[in-house]
């Protein structure tokens, strides 16, 4: 059994931007369904996790990017876990262009949930996944860290409801719609001249349909490449979701 897997796609245009790139949040979603593939090949996947009442939540992810791939373009991403860190179940994933270039290394941080309880339980419970043939290698690029929240005053965007398409098969908001909302606050004059060259998400609470959200955002600017967003649920306040992204100009 293999400790790495590898997958190919090829960007369809509904992947893509106004400029024909690849969407940072279609990026993420390739991510999610290479660990997702290679956790059913291991035994430690959503239906084996069921089978004792618990399911995989996303906690974190962190991503450097050094280009995004065009429509048409067919790239490869592999993917291997790196065994058990407290409660998070580590795992990096490395995509490369079909010259093999390196375009983009990704680590993602995993908690396993009880079902019943809604309660995290310890990974390294899973005789699979605790196995020590998963420990000891090094991340492509560092793990995803504690994101703060957003400075005070910044803008928020207006209330919207969380409708059945953004849930996924635990009935709670895909871990990349969270990316989009963060997306859909730049302005485009400034995706026009900018290209994300890093992204971190810490998921922090569920959302589920019908949830009251606002998305709290920095305004990008001169000087200013750093864009730092909080989802919020307008019921209780709770922050759902942290994002930090890194842009840089266009070259010319």
């Amino acid at each position: 059994m293999s400790k790495e897997f590898e997958k190919r796609y090829r960007i369809p245009v509904y992947d893509t931007d106004f400029r024909g790139r690849l969407f940072l949040h279609s990026l993420f979603n390739y991510v999610q369904d290479i660990a997702a593939a290679h956790a059913e090949i291991l035994k430690f996947g959503r239906e084996d996790l069921q089978k004792n009442n618990r399911f995989w939540i996303l906690a974190r992810m962190y991503a450097s990017i050094n280009a995004m791939p065009s429509w048409g373009e067919e790239i490869t991403l592999r993917t291997r876990p790196l065994g058990v860190d407290g409660l998070f179940a580590l795992r990096d994933v490395g995509l490369s262009d079909s010259n093999g270039s390196v375009i983009a290394a990704v680590t993602t941080s995993w908690v396993v949930v009880d079902i019943t309880s809604r309660r995290p339980v310890r990974p390294d419970t899973l005789p699979d996944l605790a196995s020590g043939e998963f420990s000891g290698n090094q991340p492509l690029i560092r793990n995803a860290e504690k994101i703060g929240p957003p400075a005070d005053g910044c803008p928020v965007t207006e209330l919207f409801i969380v409708k059945p398409s953004d849930l996924d098969v635990n009935l709670h908001v895909n871990n990349v719609k969270y990316i989009q909302w963060m997306y859909d606050t730049i302005p485009v004059s400034y995706l026009s001249e900018h290209v994300p060259v890093s992204a971190e998400i810490n998921y922090l609470s569920e959302a589920v349909e019908g949830d009251s959200v606002r998305v709290k955002y920095e305004i990008p600017g001169s000087g200013n490449n750093r864009i730092h967003c909080s989802v919020i649920r307008e019921s209780d306040s709770r922050e759902l979701c942290r994002i930090m992204t890194e842009w840089i100009p266009v070259a010319n």
